[in-house]
C-alpha cells in the first residue's frame, strides 16, 4: 500500500507557486476553464484529478432554448418582409400601377358663351394604367347661376352619370350639358371629376380637372335714363328699362337698387316687393321684351358732390324670392349734386313730392316758392311755367302776377308783371301762384286719350354781377308731372221684365208671396286699365241668391256665410264702354216679403261697391252705387204704383 501524502506539504506547494511571479504550468499545457459545477475536494491533490477536471470547462455557459411562440413571431416577421419587399417590387416596377396622373380628362367646349344660351361639353376620359379602371363614374359641379335647359327656372348644381368599366388604354366620352348665367365677362368654373375602383379593392379614387368659360355678354341689358345734374334735395326720377338680349325666355328676374348716402326714396311706378323699397319683381322676359321701372326720390349732397346709384338684374333664388342668387348685369347712374343759384319748389295742392295725380275736370291750385342761394343779388329775375300735354284745359289758367300766353301754354312771371323779380337779394324768396283745370280725355264724339297726363317744365334764369361788374347768367330748370286718374264707373239695376231671366211673382210684390228680380251690374271705364277690379254686394235676409247668372264668362260667385255677391272682374281695359264693350253681369235673386213690410219700399240688394287698381297711376280705384228696392224704375214696364209691399 503506497504511504499517502502529507496535504500540508501539498497546500504550502501550491501557495508558493501561486503568488510566485515566476510561477509556470507544467510543461505547455493551455490554462484549464473553470466550470459551473460544484464538486467536492478530494483529499488527493493528484495530477491525476487535474486531468479529468480539464474534460470540462470551470465557467462553460449554459445553451438557452427559444420558445414556440418566439419561433411564430420569427417567422410571421421574414414573411412579412417578403410579402412587402415582392409588393414593392410589383409596383416600382409597374406590373400593377394604378396612378390618377395616367388617367387624362380631356373636356371640349367654348371658351365663351352668351349668359342665357345653352352650354355642351364633350368630356373624354382615357385611361393609361396598366390595369382596368371599375364602375368609373362622371361627376360635374356647375358654377352658381346653372339653369337646367328642360328647365330654366330650375337651378342646376350638378349633374352624375356612370362611365362603366375602363380597360386598360381605352377611353369613354359623355356630353353634357348646361345654361349658364352670370355678369358679362365674368369667368365661371366647372369642376369635372371621375371616381373609380380598381379590381380587390373597395377604396374610391378620383380625378379632378377644373374647366373655365366665360359669360361673353348678359342675356339681359339695363338702359337707365334720368337727370345727371341735380340740385340738393330736388325731386328727381329715374327710369330702368330691362331689355331681354336673348333668344330664349329669361325667368323669374328681379332689379335690386342700391342708393347713395342721402336718397330718400319717394316712390316708384310699380310696387317695391320689400320694406326697403330697393327691389322690384321683374318677372319673365320673353325674347327681346322690354319692362320698366320707374324711380323717384331725392339726393341731399354737397355742391359738386357725386352720387351713384347702382343697379342690378339678376335671377331669385329658389328658397328666397326677394334675394337675388344670381346676379346678370349691373348699371351704375352717377349724379352731381350742383347747387342751384335760383332754387324753386312746386306744389301742386299742397303736394310736392313725386307725380301728382288727378281727377279729370278738376282744378289744381299751384304755388312755386323760389329763392336766391347766392351770396350776390340776382338781376331780371324770370320764371316760366310751360304746360306739356294734351290735358290742359286752357280756359281755366289762372294767374296771380304773371301772364298766361296761351299761344304756347306757357305762364311767364317777370319784372314786368312781378317786380318783385327785378332784383332779388341773397337769401331773398317769394312765392308764384296760379291755377290750372284738367279736361275729360274724352267728352263724346272725339278720340279717347290713353293714359292721359299734363307735365309743368318750370325754367327759371337771371344775372348775377361778378367781381368785375360782369353779369353772369344763372339758370335753374325742372319738372312736375300730373298723371290723371280714369273715370271707372259701375252702374246697378234691377228689373223684373226684361233680361236673361224669365222672372215670376206678382206686380207689386205681396206678402208672404215670394217674387223674383234680376239685377245688372255694368262696368265702363275711360283712360287708363283697371287691375284687380271687383263689385260687391250684400243680401238682405229676406231675400235669397238663386244661382243664376249671365253670361258664363264672367266669374260672379255668392258667399253664404255673409250673403255677399262677389263679381271678380280682374282686369277691365280703358276704353270699356266706349271704344269697347263695357263689361256686364246679370244674376236672379228672390224677394219674399213679411206683412211687417206691407206698405213699405223694402230694399232687395245693399249699395254696390266697385274696387281696383289704376295700373298708370297706381292709384286705388272705388266708387258705389246706392241699394236697389223694388221701385224698378229702369224697368220699361214698371208702374210707378207698384213700388210698395201690399197684402
Amino acid at each position: 500500500m503506497e504511504p499517502q501524502q502529507d496535504n500540508s506539504d501539498n497546500i504550502d506547494k501550491l501557495k508558493k507557486g501561486l503568488y510566485s511571479r515566476d510561477y509556470r504550468p507544467v510543461g505547455n499545457k493551455r490554462s484549464r476553464h473553470l466550470i459551473n459545477e460544484s464538486s467536492g475536494a478530494g483529499s488527493d491533490w493528484s495530477h491525476k484529478d487535474e486531468e479529468k477536471s480539464g474534460e470540462k470547462p470551470i465557467f462553460e455557459e449554459r445553451k438557452k432554448r427559444i420558445s414556440f411562440s418566439a419561433k411564430i413571431l420569427i417567422v410571421s416577421f421574414i414573411f412579412f418582409l417578403g410579402a412587402s419587399s415582392f409588393a414593392f417590387y410589383r409596383f416600382y416596377s409597374g406590373l400593377n400601377s394604378i396612378s390618377a396622373d395616367n388617367i387624362e380628362v380631356m373636356t371640349m367646349g367654348p371658351v365663351s358663351v352668351s349668359g342665357g344660351e345653352k352650354l355642351s361639353l364633350d368630356i373624354k376620359v382615357y385611361n393609361n394604367n396598366k390595369i382596368d379602371l371599375k364602375g368609373a363614374s362622371l361627376q360635374v359641379d356647375y358654377p352658381e347661376g346653372a339653369r337646367s335647359p328642360e328647365d330654366l327656372k330650375t337651378e342646376f348644381k350638378r349633374s352624375r352619370d356612370t362611365l362603366g368599366d375602363i380597360s386598360q388604354g381605352e377611353s369613354v366620352s359623355k356630353r353634357v350639358e348646361v345654361v349658364l348665367f352670370g355678369e358679362e365677362k365674368s369667368k365661371k368654373e366647372i369642376k369635372v371629376t371621375i371616381e373609380y375602383r380598381i379590381q380587390g379593392s373597395s377604396a374610391i379614387f378620383y380625378k379632378e380637372k377644373i374647366y373655365e368659360v366665360a359669360i361673353s355678354d348678359s342675356p339681359v341689358n339695363i338702359e337707365l335714363s334720368g337727370l345727371k345734374e341735380i340740385n340738393s334735395n330736388q325731386l328727381m326720377d329715374f327710369t330702368v328699362n330691362v331689355v331681354s338680349n336673348s333668344s330664349n325666355p329669361i325667368r323669374n328676374l328681379l332689379l335690386k337698387a342700391e342708393y347713395p348716402l342721402g336718397f330718400v326714396f319717394s316712390g316708384s311706378d310699380e310696387n317695391s316687393i320689400n320694406s326697403n323699397n330697393d327691389v322690384w319683381q321683374i318677372g319673365d322676359l320673353s325674347p327681346r321684351e322690354k319692362k320698366s321701372v320707374k324711380i323717384y326720390g331725392k339726393i341731399a349732397g354737397q355742391d359738386g358732390e357725386e352720387k351713384v346709384l347702382r343697379f342690378t338684374i339678376g335671377i331669385a333664388g329658389d328658397k328666397d324670392e326677394q334675394i337675388i342668387a344670381t346676379p346678370l348685369v349691373t348699371s351704375l347712374a352717377a349724379v352731381s349734386i350742383k347747387k342751384p343759384f335760383i332754387g324753386i319748389e312746386l306744389a301742386l295742392d299742397g303736394s310736392s313730392v313725386g307725380d301728382y295725380v288727378s281727377e279729370s275736370g278738376r282744378l289744381i291750385r299751384a304755388v312755386a316758392v323760389w329763392k336766391n342761394n347766392l351770396a350776390t343779388p340776382i338781376q331780371d329775375a324770370e320764371i316760366l311755367v310751360k304746360f306739356q300735354g294734351d290735358t290742359l284745359n286752357k280756359s281755366s289758367v289762372s294767374v296771380d302776377g304773371g301772364f298766361y300766353r296761351s299761344i304756347d301754354n306757357t305762364i311767364v312771371f317777370n319784372k314786368s308783371n312781378n317786380p318783385s323779380l327785378s332784383l332779388i337779394s341773397p337769401g331773398q324768396s317769394g312765392n308764384l301762384i296760379f291755377s290750372f283745370g284738367i279736361s275729360n280725355p274724352y267728352s263724346g264724339g272725339g278720340v279717347l286719350s290713353k293714359n292721359p297726363s299734363l307735365s309743368l317744365d318750370i325754367v327759371a334764369s337771371g344775372k348775377r354781377m361778378q367781381g368785375d361788374n360782369v353779369p353772369q347768367e344763372v339758370l335753374y330748370s325742372s319738372t312736375k308731372t300730373v298723371k290723371v286718374i280714369t273715370d271707372a264707373r259701375l252702374n246697378s239695376r234691377a228689373v223684373y221684365s226684361i233680361g236673361p231671366f224669365q222672372n215670376t211673382g206678382s206686380m207689386p210684390p205681396k206678402a208672404e208671396k215670394e217674387t223674383t228680380y234680376t239685377v245688372i251690374w255694368t262696368v265702363t271705364n275711360t283712360s287708363n286699365k283697371v287691375k284687380n277690379a271687383k263689385v260687391s254686394a250684400i243680401l238682405p235676409i229676406y231675400t235669397k241668391w238663386l244661382s243664376k247668372t249671365a253670361p258664363d264668362s264672367e266669374n260672379i260667385s255668392y258667399n253664404l256665410q255673409n250673403s255677399e255677391i262677389i263679381w271678380d272682374l280682374g282686369d277691365v281695359p280703358a276704353g270699356a264702354g266706349i271704344d269697347s264693350p263695357a263689361r256686364e253681369v246679370a244674376f236672379q235673386i228672390s224677394f219674399l216679403p213679411s206683412v211687417s213690410q206691407i206698405g213699405s219700399t223694402p230694399v232687395i240688394l245693399s249699395g254696390a261697391v266697385l274696387t281696383g287698381t289704376d295700373e298708370f297711376t297706381s292709384s286705388r280705384i272705388e266708387g258705389t252705387r246706392p241699394p236697389l228696392d223694388i221701385s224698378l224704375k229702369t224697368d220699361p214696364d214698371f208702374n210707378y204704383s207698384d213700388d210698395k209691399v201690399v197684402k
